[in-house]
């Protein structure tokens, strides 16, 4: 009798410590619940989940171009804000544009060309009264999509404040004169002047870039011709336009030929009132 009671003393101790075991684990001293790591670890993840936005389907454009048709050399670059007007105007679901696609190659080259930040390119043409859109390799209808028109307006204020934002000034200022009666092997004759920090802002004032436009892709293709003066623009040797004077569109206007970043395949046409290449023209022959 007396072994039988001492097992169920010696079992009934087992049972109470196992049982303070068991509260020390899952209970905190006050009562309340201690927390379970893997529930929080759980939590902790759907937190961050329902935090993280998903990517955005937008692309970001980098470069642009626009003409009649484009010619590969007036590229400049698209900052956050035109690339995201840009995707306003052009909508680049491409789910959505699978089922316009089309089955032809367009006549000419595009009148509108993009590129993306990871080297993908938006193309947009005018075609037998049709606007196609191409987009990462996939044509599609998109006459009703997008207005042509409003889409290069746009690009021509982006293109204009994409110069403004790179004019550096000027630190140089020369003048080429061709005469193409001369002497075959002597058809120019150059002149310069190098500016101080006084000269240098005279000329700014004289460029009046305040009253620069960016040529429509129309008059564009009117500024390929030939021009007989040509006064070049430098800043710290570096070329980034030339200006010259002429007949546009019936009206006498200074034509600028800027160079972005002095990059020749980033020439954007601009056209500045008539009086400002006559202003430069006798400055430099006051010098």
């Amino acid at each position: 009798m007396r072994r039988i009671l001492t097992a169920a003393a010696f079992l009934l101790l087992c049972v109470l410590f196992l049982t303070g075991c068991r509260t020390n684990l899952t209970d905190n001293p006050d009562g309340t619940a201690a927390p379970d790591g893997n529930r929080g670890a759980e939590t902790g993840q759907q937190e961050t989940s329902q935090t993280e936005e998903p990517p955005s389907a937008s692309p970001r454009f980098v470069l642009a171009e626009f003409g009649a048709p484009i010619t590969y050399q007036g590229r400049f670059p698209v900052d956050e804000a035109a690339s995201a007007e840009l995707n306003r105007q052009i909508p680049l679901d491409r789910a959505a544009l699978e089922s316009r696609a089309v089955d032809r190659v367009p006549d000419n080259r595009p009148i509108v060309w993009l590129q993306t930040e990871d080297g993908r390119q938006a193309c947009v043409y005018r075609d037998n009264g049709q606007c196609l859109l191409e987009w990462d390799g996939l044509l599609c209808d998109g006459t009703d999509l997008v207005d042509v028109d409003a889409l290069c307006a746009f690009l021509e204020e982006a293109q204009l404040e994409a110069v403004l934002a790179d004019f550096p000034g000027v630190t140089e200022l020369a003048l080429e004169q061709f005469d193409y009666y001369d002497d075959p092997e002597n058809t120019s004759r150059r002149s310069g002047v190098e500016l101080d920090e006084a000269q240098s802002r005279e000329v700014l004032a004289l460029l009046q870039t305040d009253r620069w436009s960016v040529a429509d892709m129309f008059t564009a293709q009117e500024l390929s011709r030939g021009w007989a003066d040509i006064l070049s623009l430098r800043y710290n040797g570096e070329l980034y336009g030339k200006v010259t004077s002429g007949e546009v569109a019936g009206e006498m206007r200074t034509v600028i030929f800027y160079y972005i970043g002095g990059d020749a395949d980033q020439c954007a046409n601009l056209l500045a009132p008539a009086e400002v290449f006559d202003d430069l023209y006798a400055y430099i022959g006051s010098g």
